[in-house]
């Protein structure tokens, strides 16, 4: 799931939201991090 599938968003805040996180809304999200193993090419990026 991609952390924008994720997001509820409140009407009227959406191109808000958009603006801070950008890029970062195609992020893949992990229920944890065990499950990262079983991807042998990823790149990482914590914030």
């Amino acid at each position: 799931m991609r952390l924008a599938e994720g997001l509820r968003i409140e009407s009227g805040w959406e191109k808000a939201v958009e603006a801070v996180l950008g890029e970062s809304l195609q992020a893949i999200c992990f229920e944890g991090w065990i499950k990262l193993s079983s991807y042998s090419q990823i790149s990482l990026k914590v914030n």
